[in-house]
């Protein structure tokens, strides 16, 4: 009587425990399954770039910005620095000034001009350029949020200081027959935790591009969708007319930031 009673509590918790294991088995499908439908976030940015030429090489710089908020650039034709950067007021040309400031008077009024209208929408930027064929990749994080919206000299110079070559990131020129003129990449998590996007959070881009003069000669005008998503497969592509105003190979015809 007592073995018998004993193999009938037996057999009752083996059939206790497999209704358990069942059941944990298909919430936990059930979970992978509601997981796996939700986008994940990347580590990289993948930028590419195609010109209405070949894009010239030598001294002009491709300027991309990376913002949570919609990005303003600085005004086509018109003179501009990038914040940290180094410059004297002579090398403004009077014709090519977009303030209303004298090029004689406060250089810490002529910079936040700049910082008061535009760099304070970017969280962070980088540029490409190529002198005496020496690439330079040149990454700068606002360290906050956003660039400040009031800034002097001896801010904007700090900057300079925390600017990072980021001799890691692939970036090459390509022939016009090639798909994209310029590609890059480069981690999300050089954006820092302030302005690092997170998962499915929209976050903002903006290219222009700067001629040896510092003169803005292009700049990607789609301003009403020039976003996209932290998720797997996040992907904008925006056609452009080719409406550059100078030569062609300066005419940004598209271009498709994608995160991977």
């Amino acid at each position: 009587m007592y073995i018998g009673k004993s193999n009938g509590s037996l057999g009752q918790w083996f059939i206790s425990s497999a209704v358990v294991v069942i059941l944990i088995t298909a919430l936990t499908g059930c979970a992978a399954m509601v997981s796996s439908l939700k986008p994940d976030a990347g580590s990289d940015i993948l930028v590419e770039l195609k010109m209405g030429a070949d894009p010239n090489q030598l001294d002009y710089k491709y300027v991309f910005v990376y913002s949570k908020q919609q990005i303003i650039v600085p005004q086509e034709y018109y003179y501009t620095f990038l914040p940290g950067e180094i410059f004297n007021m002579s090398d403004v040309p009077s014709d090519k000034n977009p303030t209303n400031i004298s090029l004689s008077s406060s250089q810490d009024a002529f910079i936040n001009y700049y910082y008061s209208n535009f760099f304070y929408t970017w969280s962070d930027y980088i540029y490409l350029n190529q002198d005496s064929g020496i690439k330079e990749q040149i990454f700068l994080d606002g360290n906050g949020s956003y660039f400040p919206s009031t800034a002097d000299l001896n801010i904007n110079n700090t900057y300079n200081s925390e600017k990072k070559d980021l001799g890691q990131m692939s970036w090459s020129f390509s022939s016009a027959n090639a798909e994209y003129d310029i590609q890059f990449q480069f981690q999300l998590e050089q954006f820092g935790t302030d302005s690092a996007p997170s998962t499915d959070q929209k976050f903002y881009f903006n290219l222009f591009t700067l001629d040896p003069d510092g003169i803005v000669v292009d700049y990607y005008r789609n301003n009403n969708n020039n976003w996209t998503k932290n998720q797997i497969n996040g992907e904008n592509q925006y056609e452009l007319s080719n409406n550059s105003p100078t030569s062609s190979h300066l005419g940004l015809y598209s271009i498709k930031v994608k995160i991977i």
